[in-house]
């Protein structure tokens, strides 16, 4: 797998989390109305993601060897990411399955921004670190 393959697949990541910000959002609006279909919306586009992932970094590894010290910063980070999302997903599970007032499901959603940002700066991370890994190759 090339370079250019490696990027288009980022690309499809990036597009694909851009359509999941998207569906989460209506989600989180019209929840107790259509929830259902944007559980489905959801783990259709997480199931995408999580493929692309796969196949990303299993051919990222073969082509691309970061030095140790970034690797294992890299490992940590992505290790993070996936404990944020199981947390997001843990808090989401929580405000579709309980029952509370306005205030208790306002900070369920803050406490779940605070995450997909958190999320989105590991990830900034991670591309810089895959950007400055990529010069050094060129």
């Amino acid at each position: 797998m090339s370079k250019k393959t490696i990027i288009e697949i980022n690309e499809k990541i990036t597009n694909l989390r851009e359509q999941l910000a998207g569906s989460l959002m209506s989600a989180e609006k019209e929840y107790r109305i259509r929830f259902e279909i944007s559980d489905l919306q959801y783990e259709s586009l997480q199931m995408q993601i999580n493929d692309l992932h796969q196949k990303l970094e299993s051919n990222q590894n073969k082509i691309l060897k970061p030095p140790r010290n970034e690797n294992n910063k890299s490992i940590n980070c992505k290790r993070a990411i996936k404990d944020f999302y199981k947390q997001i997903e843990h808090l989401e599970m929580e405000q579709q399955t309980r029952i509370m007032n306005t205030d208790k499901e306002r900070e369920l959603i803050e406490k779940i921004k605070e995450l997909r940002l958190k999320i989105q700066e590991q990830e900034d991370y991670l591309e810089k670190q895959k950007n400055i890994h990529m010069q050094k190759i060129k």
